[in-house]
């Protein structure tokens, strides 16, 4: 929708969150696990990363090629609304 300088810092925002974020959750499930079964579940994390992350890829990609580079980060963008609407309705029980 906007194509300027906003949309760079919007990208960055994303990846600088990304980068708190994810050392958090893996310090969490690190400390939360049994040892015996840590590597097995890090595994299926990473297996669930990596998924997420060729859907995204593909979809900037179908999206970029359909209509332009904007379309595919309007892709993005509505992966990442739709994340943080699940994130606020499973986050809702723990904050109450």
């Amino acid at each position: 929708m906007i194509k300027d300088y906003t949309g760079l810092a919007t990208i960055f925002l994303i990846c600088l969150f990304s980068g708190i974020i994810e050392p958090i959750t893996t310090g969490y499930l690190h400390h939360r696990i049994n040892s015996s079964m840590r590597a097995t579940i890090d595994s299926f994390h990473s297996l669930g990363l990596n998924e997420v992350l060729t859907i995204t890829g593909l979809g900037f990609g179908y999206f970029s090629s359909k209509f332009d580079i904007f379309g595919g980060y309007g892709f993005v963008s509505f992966i990442c609304i739709v994340f943080f609407v699940y994130f606020l309705i499973s986050s809702k029980g723990s904050i109450e």
